[in-house]
């Protein structure tokens, strides 16, 4: 009887240590068949051909950024309106089906649109003692829908991105990161057109113009409230850049010293830019000061003749 109760409470044993030990995997190889996918499924499914980069994070598969699952949620039919294709959009988009998640921002950018009437701006004089009316017809017009659609273009249609984001600039003057990401539309326009300098050089002009009213929205706090001598850095980054290209290295070197003094107090997500940066200081430097030698050089002999 001894033996029978020590068997049986060593089976029982058995059976707890291996949920505890098994548990999880044979969970977690449910979820897999059920369409859940886990890390490792998910990098193969992201490159069948198993090769990795240790550089970049695997994406997380259950970060949905707020958005409506349609699989998950199993959602029958077409959306019915602007709202919903846009919804759609950012679940195929979250998904990385960026085509499909283009096609139904497009589509509810159709029924979204400033072009045909089917949206409005809404502006201080739309209130109605300080309150939304409470029919607005039409629509107002999704500025997320623009942003969402005109990141995804920027690189094929350089110039609709542009105009997407203007538009959420008319429906949201002071957003942040919209100036920003027109300057660098803009960038992709003036590298496209290289072989055209006149073009090239315009759409870096554009670019800058861009740029410095990112910088208008973010200004640079009072010494007796921060320490801060520059804000936005990454703006400062991009703007070295494009003078740098423009062979403005003066204000290439002022604006890579912006950059520096505001990493010195936010640092940056890409952390490598910091000693680029500085050594990018020291190049425009030497730089400056061998132009600006050549050039005493040069002017020293007219002086000379002139005393005589």
């Amino acid at each position: 009887m001894k033996r029978f109760q020590l068997a049986l409470a060593g089976a029982a044993l058995a059976l707890v240590l291996s949920f505890v030990f098994f548990g999880p995997r044979t969970a977690q190889s449910q979820a897999d068949s059920d369409g859940y996918t886990s890390i490792a499924s998910e990098r193969a499914r992201a490159n069948p051909q198993g090769e990795a980069n240790d550089n970049y994070l695997t994406r997380n598969p259950f970060y949905f950024e707020g958005r409506v699952d349609w699989d998950l949620l199993n959602v029958q039919g077409e959306p019915k309106d602007a709202f919903e294709y846009m919804q759609r959009g950012i679940s195929k988009q979250d998904k990385e089906d960026y085509e499909g998640a283009k096609e139904d921002y497009r589509t509810a950018l159709s029924l979204n649109s400033l072009q045909n009437g089917s949206c409005q701006i809404i502006t201080a004089e739309d209130l109605v003692n300080g309150a939304l009316p409470r029919d607005l017809l039409p629509a107002p017009c999704i500025f997320s829908l623009r942003m969402r659609l005109a990141y995804l273009i920027i690189h094929d249609d350089p110039e609709e991105s542009v105009r997407l984001f203007t538009e959420v600039l008319d429906i949201d003057p002071m957003r942040l990161d919209v100036n920003l990401l027109i300057g660098e539309a803009w960038e992709v326009i003036a590298d496209r057109d290289h072989d055209d300098p006149v073009l090239s050089e315009q759409a870096y002009r554009n670019a800058i113009a861009a740029f410095n009213a990112e910088l208008e929205l973010t200004p640079t706090p009072d010494p007796s409230i921060s320490p801060d001598r520059a804000t936005d850095g990454l703006v400062h980054w991009l703007l070295a850049h494009v003078h740098e290209e423009l062979e403005e290295y003066q204000e290439s070197l002022d604006n890579y010293e912006a950059y520096l003094a505001a990493s010195q107090w936010h640092s940056d997500v890409l952390p490598w830019r910091i000693p680029l940066a500085e050594k990018k200081v020291e190049e425009l430097k030497t730089l400056l000061s061998t132009s600006a030698a050549v050039r005493a050089n040069r002017q020293a002999p007219r002086r000379a003749r002139g005393s005589n």
